[in-house]
């Protein structure tokens, strides 16, 4: 088995068990939490997803990057660590101001340093990523998910609260980073490197500055994911804030296999394109593009027919309306899908703001359409409304790529044929809901 294969199997692999974790610990606390506290609890969710690409504003790509090439492994680790206590800092100001009636200011400051903290957001798994060791990454961070969910799930069954669920999971956080810190693996960044203080903040910030096109890229994707249920616990009922966050976290959690295509790729297509070689770039991007549509056109289908009866069986009857959401998200399933393979191609690249201005059409398409949209239609449009507008991330990212010409022959506009064919086949589905 090669490189890539075992990269990608192993670190699928693992998300797949780690997502079916987490949507096990989301369904029990459908179950066992007050409507009103389970919207908050979502709300939190959706606010650290915000602060995990926040944190780092772009470092973890650039670090995947240096990691990759061999470039300065015992001089990275100070300035990326730096750089994250600054984000931070700034993300607990914005959160503290942002109206988010359903959590409290020690709810909210939690949320940060979850974030903060996180797997995605962790150096010492940056560095695993850019010496393409996936399996260990994967090990690691699906024995955290294992132990968190199961100290959330049972501080919910003994009837704690939001509060003591999000400091559980920060307390969680802080335990696997300790953890990963002795990993045999992690001995080259162990090693003492020659940084003075002037010399760590004077090269923090030459990191910063390169890396803030990429973190504005990825703040502007994971506004978009977490859009809807941030709007709609400001303009609908906790009980519609619910529903939708239980599809979408079914809907989302199916990306695993995405996400693993792309990041074991990427540390190949940053060599390639450092390289110039922009043929065996060509057939890295296509290879990927290939394996994310042979996965994900039949889930998706798939996914169409069964969603009634999955919200059925893993829901409590209430969440029956997320079955109509379900279904309506499933275009945007695939074609976001297409659009991260695309995002580390446009970085690849250099293009990131071109990445940040195909987001900012997509944010603009789902916020103009959630701020028109009636109590009555609200649930029934917003799903839609989302896969709407990651057709529109997509087909401005085509245009960047075309425009550019480095990386040609990607057969694109099948993607579009796909993601039409899939909003037709379904849009009566949920009208029929």
């Amino acid at each position: 088995m090669g490189r890539f294969q075992r990269n990608v199997l192993s670190h699928a692999g693992a998300t797949a068990l780690g997502s079916f974790v987490q949507l096990v610990l989301i369904l029990a606390l459908s179950h066992w939490l007050e409507v009103e506290v389970f919207a908050s609890f979502l709300t939190a969710v959706a606010v650290v997803g915000f602060g995990e690409m926040a944190s780092d504003f772009g470092v973890r790509v650039w670090a995947v990057q240096q990691f990759a090439l061999g470039k300065g492994v015992q001089r990275i680790l100070g300035p990326t660590l730096l750089i994250k206590a600054g984000y931070s800092m700034l993300m607990v100001v914005l959160v503290m101001v942002l109206p988010l009636s359903l959590l409290d200011w020690r709810q909210a400051l939690l949320t940060v340093l979850i974030a903060s903290a996180q797997p995605s957001t962790d150096p010492l798994l940056w560095f695993l990523r850019g010496k393409e060791r996936l399996d260990v990454e994967a090990a690691v961070v699906l024995t955290w998910r294992i132990g968190n969910a199961a100290l959330l799930a049972g501080l919910a069954l003994m009837g704690f609260g939001v509060t003591a669920l999000l400091l559980a999971w920060l307390l969680s956080n802080l335990a696997r980073g300790l953890t990963t810190w002795v990993l045999p693996w992690l001995a080259p960044l162990r090693k003492v490197s020659s940084w003075t203080k002037e010399g760590m903040v004077r090269e923090a910030w030459l990191v910063a500055r390169l890396a803030f096109p990429i973190g504005a890229a990825f703040i502007a994707m994971a506004v978009y994911q977490r859009l809807g249920v941030l709007m709609l616990g400001e303009l609908a009922q906790p009980q519609v804030v619910a529903w939708y966050g239980a599809a979408f976290t079914l809907v989302a959690s199916a990306g695993f296999v995405a996400t693993s295509i792309t990041v074991s790729s990427f540390p190949a297509l940053s060599r390639a394109a450092e390289a110039g070689a922009w043929d065996e770039a060509s057939k890295i991007v296509y290879r990927k593009l290939r394996w994310v549509m042979f996965v994900f056109l039949p889930g998706c289908i798939m996914g169409a027919f069964l969603a009634p009866y999955v919200i059925g069986l893993l829901y409590p009857p209430s969440y029956a309306p997320a079955a109509a959401v379900m279904v309506a998200l499933l275009p945007g399933l695939y074609i976001s899908t297409i659009n991260l393979a695309l995002k580390f191609v446009l970085n690849a690249l250099h293009l990131n703001w071109a990445d940040v201005t195909s987001v900012a059409l997509g944010i603009a398409f789902f916020t103009i359409v959630l701020l028109n949209a009636t109590s009555k239609d609200m649930l029934r449009l917003v799903g839609f409304a989302w896969s709407l507008g990651e057709a529109f991330i997509f087909m401005a990212k085509w245009w960047f790529l075309r425009r550019d010409g480095r990386i040609v022959s990607l057969a694109l506009g099948w993607h579009v044929l796909v993601f039409i064919a899939l909003m037709l086949a379904l849009l009566p589905w949920d009208l029929g809901l």
